[in-house]
């Protein structure tokens, strides 16, 4: 699958978040992958518009990436990367 290279930033980003499992180590699994994403955090570390995150966001949902399990007003959402994106993250 071509990701682009916004996609591999936040996809990166969200595997390595402090708050999942591993504090901070890549997932090897769906269970491990679960933390809490907050927008502008990861448009400060990727260098994106908090616009631009949420694009990319979607389009890794729609590529079946990433789960966004919740959502509120304050931009916090409760992300999961799916089997296929815990793959692609070890794979490339």
């Amino acid at each position: 699958m071509d990701m682009t290279e916004y996609e591999k930033s936040i996809l990166n980003l969200i595997g390595t978040d402090e708050m999942n499992q591993n504090n901070g180590s890549l997932p090897r699994t769906v269970e491990e992958s679960a933390t809490w994403v907050f927008t502008d955090q990861l448009a400060d570390d990727s260098g994106l518009t908090v616009n631009q995150v949420k694009g990319v966001l979607s389009s890794l949902v729609k590529k079946g990436l990433i789960n966004i399990d919740d959502y509120d007003a304050d931009e916090e959402s409760l992300v999961n990367i799916t089997k296929k994106g815990i793959d692609m993250l070890w794979d490339g």
